[in-house]
């Protein structure tokens, strides 16, 4: 530091403390050491990018964003730059200007897969579905991978094209083989359409390849629970699911749901009680604590827990209605 502070011009001692700072994880000290550096040579881009980086993994993406444009202005093919930048934006979901911004890539570099990747995940975090499944075709046709043809699946479903996601699935299965999460994708599929049987073979397959596969594993013992059958499957595969995710509400919420069709409230109500504290809005899981409410005599309580599901309902279809029904039969 001796040397920054006797001559604060010296540029090489101050990017030296600069690193430091940052092997130490001194995040703010290393900005405010370039910050330095760049007021005295402003014209030094590599500089502006350090600092952008610096503030992007300092959660600062707005001053990330300005340090970022200053390097594009002099360097407009630094697709680096470019591409955290976009990232950058999306965060804040300024999602036009990322969008932009992987398009200025993809104009430069026609098969930058990170670009067609960020520029798919944009489309579908905004809404636009049907953007993002031309981006997947697009990669698929550049770099065709499993994973590729699950996200397009995904975005299918999300604008309930069942039935394409389905030939998806089917085609990159038929391209690469037995694949565990193209199986269990496809038992998702089978679920939205409600094809029972289906699901349960493909998730018995997709277990078959890999039998520690946590969210196969909940999700057929979870389906079992709620038909009320194969109940001691059920807890067997939730509790196994469980020791492999030990913090996932969702899995939680599946082992209370088991409970509580096997009959034992209490052990049902400690879960799905743990269940509502790590997933905090989704309706499900409070329909499900307030039914155990109901079955433990705790009305007032579950009055409220069935409220929560109404107020978090917007994307379940149908619970609202079912729910109301519920808060009506409690009321009389």
């Amino acid at each position: 530091k001796k040397a920054s502070e006797i001559n604060p011009f010296n540029f090489q001692a101050r990017e030296r403390l600069s690193r430091l700072y940052i092997k130490e994880n001194k995040l703010q000290d290393a900005i405010d050491e370039l910050k330095k550096i760049s007021s005295q040579f402003p014209k030094n881009t590599e500089i502006y990018k350090r600092l952008g980086l610096l503030y992007f993994d300092n959660k600062e993406y707005e001053k990330a964003i300005d340090q970022f444009r200053l390097v594009i202005e002099a360097k407009p093919d630094d697709l680096a730059v470019r591409y955290y930048l976009s990232l950058a934006l999306g965060t804040l979901k300024k999602y036009d200007m990322a969008i932009d911004e992987l398009k200025a890539i993809l104009a430069l570099d026609p098969k930058n897969i990170q670009a067609f990747l960020n520029l798919a995940y944009i489309y579908s975090d905004s809404g636009q579905y049907e953007d993002a499944i031309k981006t997947y075709d697009k990669l698929i046709a550049i770099d065709a991978k499993p994973e590729y043809y699950i996200y397009k699946a995904s975005n299918l479903l999300k604008i309930n094209k069942t039935k394409a996601a389905e030939k998806t699935l089917k085609e990159a299965i038929e391209r690469f083989g037995e694949n565990d999460e193209l199986y269990f994708n496809l038992a998702v599929v089978y679920e939205k359409e409600k094809r029972f049987d289906d699901m349960v073979k493909f998730l018995k397959k997709t277990l078959s390849l890999n039998p520690n596969h946590a969210d196969a594993l909940n999700f057929l013992g979870y389906s079992y629970a709620d038909k009320g059958i194969k109940l001691d499957e059920a807890l067997s595969l939730t509790q196994k699911a469980l020791s492999l995710m030990p913090d996932n509400g969702y899995i939680i919420d599946s082992l209370g749901w088991v409970y509580y069709k096997l009959g034992r409230y209490e052990d049902s109500l400690k879960e799905l009680r743990k269940a509502v504290k790590s997933v905090k809005d989704d309706p499900l899981v409070y329909e499900h604590l307030g039914d155990v409410l109901v079955a433990t005599g705790n009305k007032k309580e579950a009055i409220e827990a069935y409220k929560k599901a109404i107020l978090y309902s917007e994307k379940e279809e149908g619970l609202k209605e079912r729910v109301e029904k519920k808060l009506e039969k409690l009321s009389k």
